[in-house]
């Protein structure tokens, strides 16, 4: 994963899930990805790159819930999409997107030991999580 940023879009997978879900992606496959995340047990490990995906997964529905995160030039046409999209904006999307962006930063994360690796402390990563969290509420 090349990061360049603590948000959930400044890394390398997140970027190319967006451009994938808006060129071919579903609500199914939003909702499918967050339910797999949020489903993985914590004695498992999660990938990273899934990790990553379930974030901006999140974020999408965050976007159809009318709660979207600063829009840039790597978040923007994924954050569109999720606005087109108002069926995503259910409770029970909401509460899976919640689940899945809690259990990246949970143990058993790669993604969380690889930011733990780079930034010993909680950053700007987790406040990105955290606002993402408080913006699905």
């Amino acid at each position: 994963m090349g990061a360049w940023d603590g948000s959930v879009f400044g890394n390398d997978t997140a970027a190319d899930w967006a451009s994938d879900l808006v060129d071919a992606g579903s609500v199914e496959s939003v909702v499918d990805l967050l339910s797999q995340v949020a489903a993985t047990p914590e004695d498992d490990v999660l990938d990273a790159d899934l990790a990553c995906e379930a974030l901006a997964a999140a974020e999408v529905v965050a976007a159809a819930a009318g709660s979207p995160v600063e829009v840039d030039e790597y978040n923007a046409e994924a954050l569109t999409w999720g606005e087109k999209h108002p069926e995503l904006d259910t409770k029970e999307n909401r509460v899976l997107a919640i689940l899945a962006a809690e259990r990246v930063r949970a143990p058993g994360s790669e993604l969380l030991e690889l930011w733990r690796v780079t930034d010993p402390e909680p950053g700007d990563w987790d406040n990105s999580i955290d606002d993402l969290v408080e913006r699905l509420s």
